[in-house]
């Protein structure tokens, strides 16, 4: 079962980024927006939205290491851009 999850995994690795990107992002800015509204009766700090704003890149890390392993991870920490990148 756990290798045709895996399988599936390294095919939809794009959607399931996006997918978790998403999940992991709107988690943590729905309710602080909703408490700024009123509808919840939570105080919030609005330095949570920096918390929301790094659901991109743990998604990265996330499908990264379920994908890939620990030698993805270590090719994504190791990966240097080029000159011709920083252009």
């Amino acid at each position: 079962m756990a290798s045709r999850m895996h399988g599936w995994l390294k095919k939809q690795e794009v959607v399931c980024y996006f997918a978790l990107a998403y999940a992991l992002t709107w988690a943590i800015h729905i309710p602080l927006a909703a408490a700024a509204k009123g509808l919840l009766d939570l105080s919030l700090p609005p330095s949570l939205h920096f918390l929301g704003a790094a659901g991109p890149i743990s998604a990265a890390l996330i499908v990264t290491a379920a994908s890939r392993g620990a030698s993805g991870l270590r090719e994504v920490a190791g990966r240097r851009p080029t000159k011709e990148e920083l252009r």
